[in-house]
């Protein structure tokens, strides 16, 4: 088969796979933050934390919480990464070593869902660290930011009331039925496609072609790569954007990645109606394009797709400005804020 045959094949497969888990997927989600009812497991977190499933906050309430778990959460990933190398599975010689001002960055950066790093995770970060702190964070700051696009979407849908649910409510169905089911089915489905999953820290030593020693990298990496797809997340466990074999073996597991970003994008834009779910999901289909932009350039041994996948990205940033005037200046004329009734600009 050729290139382009093989390129087509592959687009292909993906709007099929998009057209059969949008409805259902964009269903799923509506209900679970609908529901009036929790589950056992949600229960029992409720009642350790000490909250009132049923009891809404406003929106001045439902922001200190996010604010206060967030700003807990970059104070336990700081000192969880300064210390590491006190903790099992660290690295016993890092090529980068952990500095303050370099676990306060990556802290900030894991909370608030941006992911920056100035290193190769594999080569700084301990496995325990990986998982129980970078990955934690994952899921966590991804169910966060979920909460807040339901809370201002209901602030645009209550008129007569100020309560927006409970912001722990919404983290805990987010990370509990969204995320964490499809990152444990994804993860075993990439596990098979060959991602690697094993706690090797540098200890495998190899001998190329041209007798050169090179040292394997190993690492939990399967079970961390669909959350960083589902949320978008940042580089991975390689910091490769999905660009590095073991994370990233086969057009497979491609097809599998790029549509883990697309299918949360895909569902929210066919079956929700509010245009601000829409212009959410809108900016997750997008970093599934860069992320194909980005693998067909290190495929191709060009630049040409990491350029414009940074194009994408301004456009992006540009479109939600634009995109958050025009929902704030409709809502202020006209209370009801669904696409299917916006018809003035048709002419």
């Amino acid at each position: 088969m050729s290139t382009s045959a093989a390129g087509i094949a592959f687009l292909a497969l993906l709007v099929l796979a998009l057209v059969a888990v949008h409805v259902p997927l964009g269903d799923y989600m509506f209900r679970v933050y609908t529901s009036p009812r929790d589950s056992k497991v949600e229960k029992a977190i409720y009642r350790i934390v000490g909250i009132d499933p049923k009891a809404e906050q406003s929106w001045r309430r439902y922001a200190r919480n996010v604010l206060a778990f967030s700003a807990v959460g970059v104070l336990f990933l700081f000192f969880f990464e300064l210390f590491q190398d006190k903790l099992p599975l660290h690295l016993h010689d890092p090529a980068t070593k952990m500095t303050p001002s370099l676990a306060w960055n990556t802290a900030v950066s894991f909370v608030t869902n941006t992911s920056w790093q100035s290193y190769a995770g594999e080569s700084t970060e301990g496995h325990l660290v990986q998982m129980a702190g970078l990955a934690v964070q994952s899921f966590i700051s991804g169910a966060v930011g979920m909460a807040v696009a339901v809370a201002l979407v209901r602030g645009f849908a209550r008129e007569k009331t100020e309560e927006l649910g409970s912001f722990w409510v919404d983290m805990v169905r987010g990370t509990l039925r969204i995320l964490l089911p499809i990152a444990f089915v994804s993860a075993i489905v990439l596990l098979a496609g060959g991602i690697i999953q094993n706690f090797h820290l540098h200890d495998q030593v190899v001998t190329t072609l041209n007798g050169a020693q090179q040292t394997i990298t190993g690492g939990p990496i399967a079970s961390q790569e669909p959350v960083k797809l589902i949320t978008g997340d940042g580089g991975g466990f390689y910091n490769a954007q999905s660009a590095h074999p073991f994370e990233n073996p086969s057009a497979l597991t491609n097809l599998i990645q790029i549509l883990l970003i697309f299918s949360i994008g895909a569902g929210g834009i066919l079956v929700r109606r509010n245009p601000l779910v829409i212009l959410l999901c809108l900016e997750l289909m997008l970093n599934a394009a860069n992320l194909a932009l980005v693998a067909f350039s290190r495929a191709h041994g060009n630049m040409g797709g990491q350029i414009f996948a940074l194009i994408v990205m301004v456009v992006a940033a540009c479109e939600v400005t634009v995109g958050l005037g025009l929902i704030v200046a409709i809502y202020r004329r006209q209370l009801p804020v669904n696409v299917d009734d916006l018809n003035e600009l048709s002419g």
